[in-house]
Parts: C-alpha cells; sequence; structure tokens
C-alpha cells in the first residue's frame, strides 16, 4: 500500500535515481532518507524544498501529488498531475455550486456531518469530564441536538448555515479546552487564534488541520474532484481548495482534535516541542516529527467500529461525495 511521505524539516533537496527517492539536506546533521518512490502516494512538504526538473517530472507521471505549507502550516498550493475526468466534473460541480437549491442542499450535509462529529466527541468528553464541568457539557450536548434537529427540519440560506457552523464551532473549542488534563496553563484554549496561532493547542490544531487538508486534496483528486470549487466555502482568492476545506470539515474532530488531545494529557508533546516567533506559536523541527508520526499510525490503525482505518473512511466518503455530486440535479 501506498502511503504519504511526509517531508517536515525545511530545506530538502529531493532527487531521484534507479528507483528510490532520496531525501538530503545542506546541513550534514540531518539524517538523509532514501526509500522506493512506488511506495509513495502524494508528498507534503512544510518549508523550502527543491526539486530536480526530472524528479518533478517522473513524480508527476507516476500520479504523485505534492503539497507544498509553510514551515508554520499556512498552505501555499500543490503541484499535481492533471486528471482526464476534471473537465466533466468541473461543469458538474460549477452547475451545482451556481444553483442556489442544489448548492444549499450540499453545503446543508457538510455543516450536519460537522456538527455530529463534533457532538460525539462532546459526549466523549462528558464521560470523563470532572463533575465542575458536566453540567455545562450536558447543556452543550442538548444544544447540540437542537442545532441538528432544527438544521434538518428548516430551510437556512448557506450565510445562516455558515453562522450556524461558526457558533457552534466557538463553543466547540470550549469542551476542547476542558477535556485537556495535563500542562493547562501552556494548553489553555481560551478561543481558537489561528494567523498566527497563540498557545500550544492552537498550534497543534493548525498544524494538524494542515495534514487533514493533504489527506483531503489527495482522496478528493483520486476520485477526479476539483477542489476549488466548494459550496460551504468560497474560492475567494486565486487558488483556495474550497471543496477540500468543505470535505474535511466532519474529519476536523474525528482526526485530529482527539489526536491532539492525546498527545497532551498522555504527555507525548510538551511544551518543549514548541517555539515562539512573530508573535505566534508553533511547533518546532522536534514537535512537527512528533505529531507527523502520530498522526499516521492515527490514520492508519483499523478500528473495530469502522471497515478499515480512518484512512480508508476518508476516501470512502470521497467516493460517496463523487457519487452525491454525479446524481445531484
Amino acid at each position: 500500500m501506498r502511503t504519504p511521505l511526509y517531508i517536515v524539516t525545511p530545506g530538502a533537496s529531493i532527487s531521484y535515481s534507479n528507483g528510490r527517492l532520496r531525501i538530503s539536506f545542506a546541513d550534514s546533521s540531518i539524517e538523509e532518507s532514501d526509500l522506493a518512490v512506488r511506495s509513495i502516494s502524494s508528498i507534503v512538504i512544510y518549508g523550502p524544498a527543491s526539486f530536480s526538473p526530472h524528479t518533478l517530472e517522473l513524480l508527476l507521471r507516476l500520479n504523485i501529488t505534492c503539497n507544498i505549507f509553510s514551515v508554520n502550516g499556512r498552505f501555499i498550493g500543490k503541484i499535481s498531475p492533471s486528471e482526464s475526468s476534471l473537465p466533466k466534473l468541473t461543469t458538474k460541480i460549477l452547475s451545482l455550486h451556481n444553483n442556489p437549491i442544489s448548492a444549499t442542499k450540499i453545503a446543508k450535509m457538510f455543516v450536519l456531518k460537522k456538527l455530529y462529529a463534533m457532538l460525539h466527541l462532546t459526549e466523549v468528553v462528558f464521560k470523563n469530564a470532572d463533575p465542575q464541568h458536566l453540567e455545562g457539557l450536558k447543556n452543550q450536548i442538548n444544544l447540540s441536538h437542537s442545532t441538528i434537529n432544527d438544521l434538518k427540519q428548516r430551510d437556512f440560506n448557506i450565510e445562516e448555515m455558515r453562522g450556524i457552523e461558526g457558533r457552534m464551532t466557538k463553543l466547540h473549542y470550549q469542551v476542547i479546552n476542558l477535556a485537556i488534563k495535563k500542562s493547562q496553563e501552556f494548553f489553555s484554549l481560551n478561543s481558537r487564534i489561528r494567523r498566527p496561532p497563540v498557545g500550544g493547542t492552537n498550534a497543534l490544531l493548525s498544524f494538524g488541520y494542515s495534514l487533514l487538508l493533504c489527506e483531503a486534496l489527495v482522496a478528493l483528486e483520486d476520485r477526479g474532484l476539483p477542489a476549488s470549487i466548494g459550496f460551504l466555502h468560497s474560492a475567494k482568492v486565486k487558488y483556495k481548495p474550497a471543496l477540500a476545506l468543505d470535505f474535511m470539515e466532519p474529519f476536523r474532530s474525528l482526526l485530529v482534535e482527539r489526536l491532539v488531545l492525546r498527545l497532551i494529557n498522555l504527555g507525548q508533546i510538551s511544551p518543549d516541542n514548541f517555539e515562539t516567533k512573530n508573535e505566534g506559536t508553533y511547533l518546532n523541527n522536534d514537535g512537527r516529527k512528533i505529531f507527523t508520526r502520530e498522526w499516521m499510525k492515527h490514520l492508519n490503525q483499523k478500528r473495530s467500529t469502522l471497515k478499515g482505518s480512518l484512512r480508508d473512511q476518508v476516501w470512502q466518503e470521497a467516493v460517496k461525495l463523487r457519487n452525491i455530486i454525479e446524481n445531484t440535479i
């Protein structure tokens, strides 16, 4: 099975020879890597990196997408091969995007899935909560149920649904804060601050969401879905992966937030794995390596409640989304 290659140390030089991909660094103290190119499904790069033209051409011929982020986890863009089925699906998605009824229906689907995912995590936190937090968490669970029922039974336009999703997400981060048990002063999540992330948990969430975005981009691309045309998110900049951002919403709680809480509460990530710069808090190189290693384990672990792993679930949802798009009038 092919798996993603994560390059989290800036300054990598990537070259190809005799079926192997070699990752080296000008700093000789950083260990080189060498692996079979056909074992790679995609490449995720944080910070500056260089390819030879020959290597880049080979990666594209092998259908290997390169997703590029800043060191701090801001999505910059991607280098990917063309998809023969893309023009047909692009036309269909544009048609749905421009149809208010169809666009609202698909946007509601994403919002509902996210609300259900946040509700499930809240119920898990409730079971392990300190007694003084039980009443507040119970109120949040009741509010989630009523919001979901209201959304299912009533008609809302996309702007109204964005407002609902935003308000519930803001409350959800308070739930995450209650679940933090270790190094609470450093990891306290008073509010979600992204640009720049402030505090350890904000830094972990930002980095985790960037890894999730890569999973979404690769899964959608594999299904021939253009990532730039969304329904809940709008692409107001030249390249914003709006559909990938829509698609990843339900997986934020399941994949990223659960992992972040586990890393904090088990002491796998500590304040020593962060650095402060430009008024923000970021994982340092060691921290990015720890998170990426645990992310891969988290995604690939087989779950008895699922048909396969969490990564399998992401890819299965991409198949379902393509079927929905193809069959929505």
